[in-house]
């Protein structure tokens, strides 16, 4: 598999078809949309329980007889924002990878490939999501857990010197490290699931195991992927860290001027995550399909100008 050129098919393929940024512009429409009605539910839901929003009921609130609803319906909210978000991902992910499909072969896509993929796809690129999100909780819920029973052994009466003591925080700290180790083990084994679910016509389960084999397989060619998605993100990290510094030096200046240059910040993060992630979503997409020996399919690129 030559990296190098379906990296550059990629960018061709893109630059051709610059409507694959649409479904992530959906997707961040519709959280913008999710996030005001949920504000507004809050809001409606703040003036029932306490009668007026002021800084007064609102500390009374928490330090009243109610504070356990309070925090559960802050929970409740987090989690559905969450999942809500995440199918919306979900479903633009599934839309690019048709859209590219389509691209591949004909050279050109709709948006309306894309909504259909979404439908029949975005369910299960959605579960997808979900484990890789809610493993890391078990495994560093599954540490936390480990340390605090380690920590009530040695405080129960474990005559434990300096040296042992060492030796226990030593044993807890590799075994958190083997535990985020083992995580991304499996998130980089499970990295072309939802191309594997979109191509192949798979199901969930089916199409994780498909990502696994895919990445036994291609080893050199996920590590150079990996490698060069990485490096965008490092690139893309320091550019909105150069966005930053006006922030940082207005903020004790002008508090109008860095909240000005902080919104400023935040739309090229934006904008920039919006440009690069569905090309990321092309490579990979191309990757599965040409070691699928499915390169004849392609259409003959047109030389980039």
């Amino acid at each position: 598999m030559d990296v190098g050129a379906i990296l550059s098919r990629s960018f061709s393929l893109y630059r051709r078809n610059l409507k694959l940024i649409l479904p992530h512009l959906v997707e961040y429409a519709l959280d913008l949309l999710v996030l005001l009605i949920f504000g507004i539910f809050a809001v409606i839901v703040l003036v029932l329980v306490l009668g007026s929003i002021t800084i007064g009921s609102i500390t009374s609130l928490l330090y009243g007889p109610t504070p356990f609803l309070l925090i559960t319906f802050a929970i409740f909210t987090i989690v559905a924002l969450a999942l809500i978000f995440m199918l919306f991902n979900a479903c633009a992910r599934a839309a690019i990878i048709g859209m590219v499909i389509e691209a591949r072969k004909d050279g050109k896509t709709s948006l309306n490939t894309g909504i259909e993929s979404a439908k029949k796809h975005g369910p299960g690129i959605f579960g997808y999501t979900l484990g890789i999100s809610v493993l890391p909780v078990f495994v560093i819920g599954g540490a936390i857990v480990f340390v605090v029973v380690m920590a009530a052994l040695l405080s129960g009466g474990i005559q434990a010197g300096p040296d042992l003591g060492f030796v226990y925080m030593a044993f807890i700290m590799f075994f958190i490290l083997l535990c985020l180790a083992a995580y991304l083990l499996i998130y980089v084994l499970a990295l072309f699931s939802p191309q594997k679910i979109v191509i192949e016509e798979r199901g969930l389960v089916s199409g994780i195991k498909a990502s696994f084999g895919f990445v036994r397989t291609h080893p050199t060619g996920v590590v150079i992927y990996i490698g060069v998605a990485v490096a965008a993100g490092f690139i893309t990290g320091m550019i909105s860290m150069l966005f930053a510094v006006p922030v940082i030096i207005f903020e004790y200046v002008d508090r109008f001027v860095a909240m000005f240059f902080q919104i400023f910040k935040n739309i090229v993060s934006i904008a920039i995550g919006l440009l690069i992630a569905p090309y990321f979503e092309a490579v990979k997409t191309l990757m599965v399909l040409e070691a699928g020996g499915d390169a004849e399919n392609e259409v003959e690129e047109s030389p980039v100008l």
